[in-house]
């Protein structure tokens, strides 16, 4: 399912899974995409890509939408192209990925963290996403690379991961009342981020924040 340069629609109910790429993708390739919803789906076994991108792949900027209460498991599980229960990003120069909002998700078994934010470049504006409520089993089963630019200097984590923000850019972001469980890190922060942390919960995960 693609919204793509679209705003103010909404994905409920659906079942996505056995696809070469990622379950549900939220870009800007045809223009400004804003104040979407995806909600109460159902992504699995999505080898190639994440159950749920949010992507910048111009400048037009992807910007205030929701995902939330959707069952994410077992994407991303292909080593050379690993994915995300939900994944927050861009490597596009000054593009604008923000405000978005990942609440009350379920996730585990996928290739890269649960929640995973990749500011890849300096100069982008990522401000104001949150990852909120979600219930994050044991993810990151590939291994995740990261690829950040400098002035970053890029630390790949490669032990399982609850959720993983990496960025380029000096970027603030919300994580809080999230349960992490079964991971070697509930928290992985990689590069310029500034994480406001707030009643997270954790369950046999050996480091509950790193910071790299």
């Amino acid at each position: 399912m693609d919204f793509n340069g679209t705003s103010y629609s909404q994905a409920y109910h659906n079942i996505s899974e056995f696809n070469g790429g990622g379950g549900f993708l939220v870009a800007d390739d045809l223009g400004a995409n804003h104040d979407n919803v995806v909600a109460w789906n159902f992504a699995t076994r999505n080898p190639g890509g994440c159950g749920v991108i949010v992507a910048g792949h111009s400048m037009a900027g992807v910007f205030g939408n929701v995902v939330a209460h959707n069952l994410l498991t077992y994407n991303g599980t292909l080593r050379k192209s690993p994915g995300a229960g939900v994944v927050v990003a861009t490597e596009v120069p000054h593009e604008t990925v923000a405000d978005n909002t990942v609440i009350a998700n379920t996730i585990y078994g996928n290739g890269i963290a649960g929640v995973t934010i990749h500011g890849h470049l300096p100069g982008l504006h990522m401000a104001g996403n949150e990852i909120l409520d979600n219930n994050i089993g044991r993810n990151n089963t590939v291994g995740d690379t990261i690829g950040l630019a400098p002035p970053a200097a890029n630390h790949p984590d490669l032990r399982t991961t609850g959720i993983l923000v990496g960025s380029s850019t000096h970027i603030a972001v919300v994580i809080s009342g999230n349960h992490i469980h079964h991971d070697y890190y509930g928290i992985y922060i990689d590069g310029l981020v500034r994480a406001t942390f707030g009643g997270n919960h954790y369950r046999r995960v050996h480091t509950q924040v790193k910071f790299t």
